[in-house]
């Protein structure tokens, strides 16, 4: 038999391998491949062309080949070369880079399911770019977790996807010392692995998305999913290694090889990164939360079946100015710390939908006889913005200081509110466009009345789809009022700032917005004082409003005129000289005897809850 001492040459991108075994060169090449641990199905072999080329031999001819065929005899030396089939795959096999990820203080949790399955990848080779000298230091406990979770250069981008973590199982007692310490490392990237666009998800995955889609609970049901599956995806890898040491001392390693019970030797940690075999993964990038790496049309299935969230609630400063078109557009927030930097990008987000609730309140003292009013500008080329309107009762101000108090109900296209289950809302639209009414009566949709019984906040608003001539100066009012224990209706009516009295409606959409929560609501009766107007004195805080009637259609039209720290009834004067339908129909006011009702909801409160469902820090145990 000719058995000869064969060198073994593993060719691959990443780092060269020699092997020397006693080889037959007479035996065919399936024969080995079948008797020879080392030689598995990740390895091909290569018949040499020239000096720089070599030729792969595909596995089901490799029965026609015998070992003397395709050897190469170099200075009396027999060599046979070999290629790793695929280099990515032996990074997915030992680091399971495909399955889903959970954010934990005890390092990252691999999922016990598999979502997606890695189908092919980019595979770079860093050169000596890779070698970096730092410093590690941990600003608290969150930047601590990140950093030891390896999202070195990404903490923004996990932040920004508002997952939450979970608890440590086991509190290090030293804990709050380690995150006063500041580490040296000394770190060599080998490679970069980068495949988001690469990756399928699986057909278990599949089912249960759709099963969770179709549930009574989504949220819920999506849930569980993550807990089996993982949270996220990092889509970028770097592998190769990092050495850590504090105050000149040795502490640990990722990746590498190094003598336990001998001082650390550098330069032989280093040289043992040469080969692939002792990379680990040094860096995670770019973490994508497992539902956005579903086809489109699913995820959009998914949020669509969690229903509109309120996204945001807060308030914010508007100078009014007398005399033009008062439009609050949302600004750019770069260094809000609440979040509030993301608003505008939600806002303007096609698949969030979203969708403003608003309430004007005057804080300037001496403009007590100025009524003011909003409805909500949005159409589908622009984002929503906040149209201000003022009934100008008394003087002629030519500017005032305003608070704005809105809430953004959208979808939740980046699942921050899936691990909050305390607001939930129903939005409902009434699209009005009969023509020639200074006042008109719709029925409040059925589904919400049920809702509303037993005693959940709603609010409502007008929608304009488009501002001109016609509609800028309108002031769009309306009263919720309640027929019988199973019928409410929305009272809608239109006064021009211009005119100074009640015109026909225009066309509009009238949105209205049930909550069921478990946060205070106020539902203050009225004060009723001589020759004052009824009004509730709620404190210095910020809120939306809402008010309903208890029978009776006779009633005037209702204006709610709130400051930071009073809600009053207003009626405003009607110059036609009464011939109008409402000075001639609608002329009864508000008594102590009438039943008469006003919830109030503290924005403050909602916007706790919504830094709540957008917090990344929120500890789920």
């Amino acid at each position: 038999m000719s058995f000869k001492t064969v060198n073994i040459q593993i060719i691959n991108g990443l780092s060269p391998q020699c092997i020397s075994k006693e080889l037959n060169l007479e035996d065919i090449l399936s024969d080995i491949r079948n008797s020879d641990d080392d030689i598995s199905d990740k390895l091909s072999f290569l018949t040499k062309l020239s000096n720089s080329e070599h030729a792969k031999i595909e596995s089901e001819v490799e029965k026609y080949f015998r070992l003397k065929e395709i050897i190469t005899i170099d200075d009396d030396q027999y060599i046979l070369y070999l290629k790793i089939n695929s280099d990515w795959k032996i990074f997915n096999d030992n680091f399971k880079l495909d399955y889903g990820c959970t954010m934990s203080y005890d390092g990252i949790k691999k999922a016990n399911k598999r979502a997606f399955v890695m189908k092919d990848c980019e595979l770079t080779k860093i050169g000596v770019e890779g070698y970096k000298n730092g410093q590690l230091e941990f600003r608290d406990k969150y930047d601590w977790m990140m950093k030891t979770n390896l999202f070195f250069s990404s903490v923004k981008d996990f932040v920004d996807m508002g997952l939450s973590v979970e608890s440590k199982s086991k509190k290090n007692e030293n804990f709050d010392d380690e995150i006063k310490s500041v580490y040296e490392y000394t770190e060599v990237g080998k490679a970069f692995i980068k495949f988001r666009e690469y990756i399928e998800p699986t057909e278990e995955f599949i089912k249960e998305i759709k099963d969770g889609i179709k549930s009574d609970n989504p949220e819920k049901e999506f849930r569980k999913i993550m807990e089996e599956y993982g949270q996220f995806i990092p889509t970028e890898i770097i592998l190769g290694g990092r050495v850590y040491f504090k105050d000149n001392k040795f502490m640990r390693t990722i990746g590498g090889k190094y003598h336990e019970g001998e001082n650390f030797n550098e330069k032989y940690w280093m040289e043992s990164l040469n080969d692939y075999q002792n990379w680990d993964i040094m860096e995670l990038k770019n973490p994508i939360i497992i539902f956005k790496l579903l086809p489109e049309d699913m995820y959009k299935q998914i949020i669509f079946s969690f229903g509109k969230k309120i996204l945001y609630s807060d308030w914010d400063l508007y100078s009014w100015k007398s005399g033009m078109t008062n439009i609050y557009d949302f600004p750019d927030f770069p260094d809000n710390p609440y979040n509030k930097k993301d608003l505008l990008k939600t806002i303007r987000n096609k698949d969030a939908d979203c969708d403003i609730f608003a309430t004007v309140a005057n804080n300037s003292n001496n403009s007590k006889d100025n009524l003011f009013n909003c409805q909500i500008l949005k159409s589908e080329k622009t984002k929503p913005s906040i149209l201000i309107h003022c009934i100008q009762k008394g003087s002629q101000l030519r500017e005032l200081n305003l608070e704005i108090n809105y809430m953004v109900i959208g979808y939740d296209t980046d699942f921050k509110h899936i691990y909050s289950n305390r607001i939930k809302v129903e939005l409902r639209k009434f699209v009005y466009d009969t023509e020639n009414r200074e006042f008109d009566s719709i029925p409040l949709q059925r589904e919400l009345v049920s809702m509303i019984r037993d005693g959940n906040p709603f609010f409502g608003i007008p929608i304009l789809n488009n501002l001109n001539p016609s509609n800028e100066s309108l002031v769009i009012g309306h009263n919720f009022r309640k027929i019988s224990n199973n019928e409410f209706k929305i009272d809608l009516f239109s006064y021009c700032t211009k005119t100074h009295r009640y015109v026909n409606l225009p066309k509009f959409t009238f949105y209205t917005l049930v909550m069921t929560l478990d946060i205070d609501v106020n539902n203050t009766p009225f004060e009723f004082k001589e020759q004052e107007t009824p009004f509730i004195n709620f404190g210095n805080y910020y809120s939306l409003a809402s008010l309903y009637l208890m029978n009776g259609d006779n009633y005037s039209p209702i204006f709610l005129n709130q400051s930071c720290k009073q809600t009053s009834i207003e009626y405003v004067g009607c110059n036609c000289k009464k011939i109008c339908f409402i000075c001639n129909n609608k002329t009864k006011r508000i008594s102590m005897n009438d039943q008469i009702s006003c919830t109030i909801i503290n924005t403050l409160t909602l916007r706790v809850e919504c830094i709540y469902a957008n917090n990344i820090y929120t500890i789920v145990d």
